[in-house]
């Protein structure tokens, strides 16, 4: 969204001549804009900024989120802002607060460290934000979002998704060389092969969206309740009761009483905030706990 601030059609055509682009990918990341000190959090006008880069540009335009997901309001009005594609991201992998929490540790700053432990979670879990996109919008879907392995790459396809990616599992590999990160994409595509050959559907044509015996019950009704929450007009509740399934997070730091140091209380209401597209209206979602795999707190949340 920076780059949509300070750059134009004509940069935007320009770089695409560069580097011989297929397509145009904005990525929206409010959630760490908002919590770094050198952020840009002016999201006014950002549709309508969308909206007229899809009309003037001669490539498609993908619009991708960075660990937060994408609702079904805000695929609709993509959708209708003429994007070609929406790649979800939602939570489950890596965590940008958490990217915050640590960069703000290494500077000693309490205020930084508070507000990363305190947005760690934040955001629609992924496989609940590509049910609701691909229900909401017609596009191309692209689920990322702590994807793993090849049998969680075919659970998105099944779901609805016409495509995946994945980092993770190529990090580590990267820091050793060119061949280690083959082998690691030939062991991915390996498990998709073996995953799809064991539910004896090929070309995974079978429409699984609509079906429930597929989806996990938690994320079933988690989507549910948004939806009749969305259709009667009522506003989610604050934070959820049962803490249980949260991720283990560093300890939150001490705060000091006196000095430049001392936590100021946020100013934000609690629960999920929509993607702020149409300018800054808070729009509060179910907040529920993003459950998954601990975890080891030396690795953060790749």
């Amino acid at each position: 969204t920076r780059w949509i601030r300070k750059y134009g059609i004509k940069e935007a055509k320009k770089a695409i001549k560069m580097v011989k682009a297929n397509a145009l990918a904005i990525h929206l990341n409010p959630l760490q804009e908002a919590i770094q000190p050198e952020g840009e959090t002016k999201y006014s006008n950002l549709l309508q900024s969308i909206r007229k880069l899809t009309k003037e540009l001669d490539v498609p335009v993908i619009v991708k989120e960075t660990g937060s997901g994408i609702p079904s309001e805000d695929a609709t009005l993509l959708e209708e802002a003429g994007v070609t594609g929406i790649d979800i991201a939602g939570t489950g992998g890596t965590s940008w607060a958490a990217v915050e929490y640590y960069r703000s540790k290494t500077r000693s700053d309490i205020y930084g460290q508070r507000l990363g432990l305190t947005f760690w979670d934040w955001g629609i879990p992924t496989a609940a934000s590509l049910i609701e996109t691909v229900s909401s919008a017609d596009l191309t879907v692209i689920a990322s979002g702590g994807i793993r392995n090849g049998i969680e790459i075919v659970k998105a396809i099944a779901l609805g998704a016409k495509l995946a990616s994945a980092t993770y599992p190529f990090l580590y590999p990267a820091t050793k060389s060119s061949e280690d990160v083959k082998k690691a994409l030939k062991y991915l595509v390996g498990e998709v092969r073996n995953a799809m050959f064991l539910v004896g559907d090929i070309q995974l044509s079978r429409n699984y969206r609509r079906d429930s015996s597929v989806i996990p019950r938690r994320i079933d009704r988690y989507v549910q309740t948004n939806r009749h929450r969305r259709e009667a007009g009522i506003q989610a509740p604050s934070n959820p009761s049962d803490d249980s399934n949260r991720r283990q997070h560093p300890e939150p730091p001490e705060t000091s009483s006196t000095g430049p140091e001392k936590a100021q209380p946020c100013s934000r209401p609690p629960g999920r905030w929509r993607m702020p597209l149409d300018g800054p209206r808070p729009v509060l979602l179910p907040p529920v706990s993003s459950g998954g795999r601990p975890r080891r707190k030396s690795q953060g949340r790749s």
